[in-house]
């Protein structure tokens, strides 16, 4: 089992340098004037996913233990790919505006990113829109395990204490004066929602579990486990992290069933 806290302040350390270096490449976008259309949509991209990078940090610690070490390992490393090449890129539009002073644009560099550089731009803009597509991803699931158990937890219990406290009143009454069908539906109904508390409790307690010990007690949960590590291993750090979530979800409903 991940250590929460732990996690939380390792996503805090990698998603605060993968801001700046967000923040740092809008300036540069919108310093240059006269930027060609593309230049400009990169900077609606850049905002974008500056967003679903912060809304990693919203993330309660809980929840990074839901997701799992699989997960949290793919969003850190979607988290450094973005960071990258963010990096690479504001080195490569420096390079490419060295002719354009005081945030001028020279027809030189005008002509250079109008023609030559459209390919680096819009390879650019698909790293953004693929991070964040998958850290939303993360965030949305996040969210909806806590909210969805908790909820679950919460109308239980509930339900629980309405039934057990109707069945105290009943028994305090004498024998004319009780229903015997009800306080029988009474009792079943409060057996089954005791059953269900408890598979709500497995639920949580399998979500906790590392997605490899997960896998370890099924057949089919191994042959899942390998295929999906040489798959994971194979594709960049964003395709990776949306597969292991839809993964994390597979369990949930598995755990359901």
């Amino acid at each position: 089992m991940i250590e929460p806290l732990s996690v939380t302040a390792s996503i805090v350390g990698i998603t605060a340098p993968a801001l700046h270096g967000i923040r740092l490449l809008i300036n540069d976008v919108q310093s240059i004037k006269d930027a060609p259309e593309a230049i400009r949509a990169l900077e609606d991209h850049l905002h974008r996913v500056s967003l679903a990078v912060s809304s990693l940090q919203a993330i309660d610690p809980r929840e990074w233990e839901y997701l799992g070490s699989n997960v949290t390992d793919e969003v850190e490393s979607t988290v450094r790919f973005c960071t990258a090449s963010c990096d690479r890129f504001r080195l490569d539009l420096q390079r490419w505006t060295r002719h354009s002073p005081d945030g001028g644009f020279s027809w030189q560099d005008r002509a250079k990113m109008g023609f030559m550089k459209q390919g680096p731009i819009k390879s650019m803009q698909g790293h953004l829109q693929t991070c964040q597509i998958a850290i939303n991803s993360v965030v949305g699931i996040a969210t909806l395990y806590v909210r969805e158990i908790t909820f679950a937890v919460q109308t239980t219990d509930t339900q629980l204490a309405q039934v057990t406290e109707t069945l105290k009143t009943l028994n305090t009454l004498d024998d004319a004066r009780r229903e015997v069908d009800m306080v029988r539906q009474l009792q079943e109904e409060q057996i089954a929602l005791t059953w269900s508390r408890k598979l709500l409790d497995e639920i949580i307690a399998k979500l906790q579990e590392d997605p490899a010990s997960r896998a370890s007690g099924e057949k089919s949960g191994e042959k899942q486990g390998y295929s999906a590590q040489v798959t994971l291993e194979a594709r960049p750090p964003a395709f990776r992290l949306a597969l292991a979530t839809g993964l994390s979800a597979g369990s949930l409903l598995a755990a359901n069933e």
